[in-house]
């Protein structure tokens, strides 16, 4: 007799999704009804869901974002998407022949791939990615959405960008093998997030010159060197995620 708390967190989802221009999203292993899953957080400054699933994907990211119901429809968004994800075209071309139509659940969906000759592993997770971004689209003006995470490939769709918190992570955790370490890794930190700050306040303002000399603020973070090497290869690998 949960049910209407259920659909009220549903709705909760939905709402959130619709009046928010960005998501921090994560998943972690997570023991659901005694059988090992995954627990996924939506969420912003406003609100949180969370959902536990038995597995953790693209498609299933996909289906949670579409909350009470799963759904697959075929339109223009799922075959733009199928092309990014490398759906042949000769594929992509069996599937324009049921543009408009809608499935409602797992097993026919896969039925209808199945008739049509889709079979292999990797077309059938591009046709299916495909048909929930068109299902998730349909009712949803959700393009330009922001979705931040820490760069895991499940999440990795709409306007996707990274997470601050777990890049400065990355250097937070780091061990510092002596005193100068430390004092590196201290610097480092704190220049990250003065850029941090500094952005948020772009934000309020936006001007050329200034997002210029952002760019090679950050330019300099990343490419510098200091006596720890390991610090350095991590800032190096940041580094080449700037567009991110």
């Amino acid at each position: 007799n949960k049910e209407r708390f259920h659909n009220e967190k549903d709705d909760l989802l939905k709402v959130g999704l619709a009046e928010s221009s960005y998501v921090t999203v994560d998943d972690s292993s997570a023991r659901h009804k005694g059988k090992n899953g995954y627990v996924t957080h939506i969420g912003n400054d406003f609100f949180a869901w969370f959902s536990s699933t038995d597995k953790k994907s693209r498609a299933n990211f996909l289906s949670l974002l579409q909350s009470k119901k799963t759904t697959y429809f075929l339109c223009e968004d799922a075959f733009e998407y199928m092309l990014t994800r490398q759906l042949p075209p000769f594929q992509i071309e069996k599937l324009k022949v049921l543009t408009e139509l809608e499935y409602s659940d797992k097993d026919s969906w896969e039925e209808l791939l199945e008739s049509i000759g889709i079979t292999s592993i990797r077309h059938v997770r591009s046709a299916t990615e495909g048909a929930l971004m068109g299902a998730l689209l349909k009712d949803n003006n959700l393009e330009h959405l922001a979705i931040i995470s820490d760069g895991a490939g499940q999440f990795n769709i709409l306007q996707h960008g990274l997470c601050w918190v777990h890049a400065e992570r990355l250097i937070h955790t780091m061990i510092p093998l002596n005193e100068k370490h430390r004092e590196d890794i201290k610097i480092i930190r704190g220049k990250i997030w003065d850029l941090y700050k500094e952005l948020k306040q772009y934000k309020l303002s936006p001007e050329k010159r200034e997002a210029t000399r952002l760019s090679e603020q950050f330019d300099d973070i990343f490419s510098q060197k200091t006596s720890y090497e390991i610090l350095n290869q991590c800032l190096r690998r940041l580094g080449k995620l700037k567009e991110k």
